[in-house]
């Protein structure tokens, strides 16, 4: 698997494929094997890039910057970096909040938008335990380590219905838990992504588990509502990761959307 070293950071990648790219962002603590069901369908069609994020699986991580925005330019410097033209972005959970961002700051470099599980900076309708759970995790990761931490977030309820949850701990939770060690900044603007939501014009696959926890329920209802052109598909027997937990319906979804916002099929740049 290459790496290639974008200024503090060295993100591990992996291609396959050709044509159109489709760029797999992971989400919080995960690697790129998340996307394990989707690769081969998709590559048949489209050029798939997967990546670790900074600080998860391979890819190194630095002492700081574990905001969404350090994110997102990860993944703008790696796009120049593989010279990919504007791409058909697919994320999960955390993921979903850099795909948005990087929709909002670089729409030039956005073809298409899925967001399955999706989180988006801004958005706030969160249980008080949801926090709760986080600081806990901080504050397990330095009095008692990083892996006492991870014991831990494997019990947060959006694991609660994760298919094969062993395999999934095994092969996809990767985490050096650098962003639980160090502080982790808002973005200094003036409006939350959730607020800019109405800006985005990318056409927009929201993908929901029916079993999803609430607030991420509530969420891709009300991403679909703002983003002027979405549609939500929810997929039955699915939890938080639904391309993990049911990547057949899953899979039938997106390639149906990839496929329709191709620019053969729109005969557009």
């Amino acid at each position: 698997m290459p790496s290639v070293a974008l200024g503090p950071v060295d993100l591990f990648y992996e291609t396959a494929g050709s044509g159109e790219p489709v760029i797999f962002i992971p989400g919080f603590a995960t690697n790129l094997h998340l996307w394990d069901h989707q690769v081969e369908p998709v590559s048949r069609h489209f050029r798939c890039v997967r990546f670790d994020l900074r600080g998860q699986g391979r890819s190194s991580a630095p002492a700081e910057g574990y905001a969404t925005a350090d994110f997102a330019k990860d993944l703008q410097d790696l796009m120049e970096h593989l010279n990919l033209a504007r791409s058909h972005l697919v994320a999960a959970s955390m993921g979903g909040a850099i795909a948005v961002h990087l929709a909002l700051e670089h729409p030039e470099l956005v073809r298409s938008l899925t967001l399955a599980g999706a989180v988006v900076d801004g958005f706030t309708d969160w249980p008080d335990d949801f926090t709760a759970r986080l600081r806990h995790a901080r504050k397990l990761a330095k009095t008692e380590g990083v892996d006492s931490a991870l014991t831990d977030w494997k019990t947060h309820p959006f694991f609660l219905r994760t298919r094969d949850a062993g395999g999934f701990f095994k092969s996809v939770l990767q985490y050096s838990g650098a962003g639980w060690l160090t502080p982790v900044r808002a973005p200094n603007a003036p409006t939350t992504d959730f607020a800019r939501l109405v800006e985005i014009e990318k056409p927009t696959l929201v993908v929901v588990g029916d079993s999803d926890v609430d607030p991420c329920q509530e969420l891709a209802k009300e991403l679909a509502a703002r983003v002027r052109n979405a549609r939500r598909v929810v997929i039955p027997s699915a939890g938080h990761l639904p391309c993990w937990d049911q990547p057949d319906a899953f899979n039938r979804a997106l390639l149906e959307f990839l496929e329709g916002n191709a620019t053969a099929r729109l005969n557009s740049g």
